[in-house]
């Protein structure tokens, strides 16, 4: 007897991290992404609660089942839903310049001084120019300045 390939070729050719890479990036309908660095005390129940989501979701986002266990520095995607129905929400990579602080990028985009940090983790002490964020944005609500 010789075994067959269940899944096409090209799913076998990734490496776990590439799979599982793949995995968090497919984003459910109507949701925002977040990023979380994986820290003493977390469990899958934990971060359901406080990110409102399912022990469940949470695990099947980033590859894993409920009862694998976290590891410190593990990085988890989470897709929280969009509470704005007007929302259209664009991920959005933004060059750091001469002068820009969180503060000021948090106002120009609507979003908060967590948010930055927890979508560009990890995020040195200080910005410097030419540095890229990535931003996750409601372009129905950003300021033009």
């Amino acid at each position: 007897m010789i075994p067959t390939a269940s899944q096409k070729s090209s799913l076998y050719a990734y490496s776990e991290s590439n799979r599982i890479e793949e995995k968090q990036a497919r984003q459910p309908q109507n949701t925002m992404k977040s990023t979380h660095v994986v820290k003493k005390g977390d469990s899958f129940w934990s971060l359901s609660q406080a990110y409102d989501v399912s022990v469940q979701s949470l695990a099947k986002w980033n590859g894993l089942a409920p009862s694998d266990t976290l590891r410190l520095g593990q990085k988890l995607v989470i897709w929280q839903k969009n509470t704005d129905n007007n929302a259209v929400i664009k991920k959005i990579r933004y060059t750091v310049r001469n002068g820009d602080s969180l503060f000021a990028i948090a106002l120009k985009f609507n979003v908060t001084l967590d948010e930055i940090k927890q979508w560009n983790q990890p995020m040195g002490k200080y910005l410097q120019p030419k540095q890229v964020l990535t931003l996750y944005v409601n372009v129905n609500e950003t300021s033009q300045n």
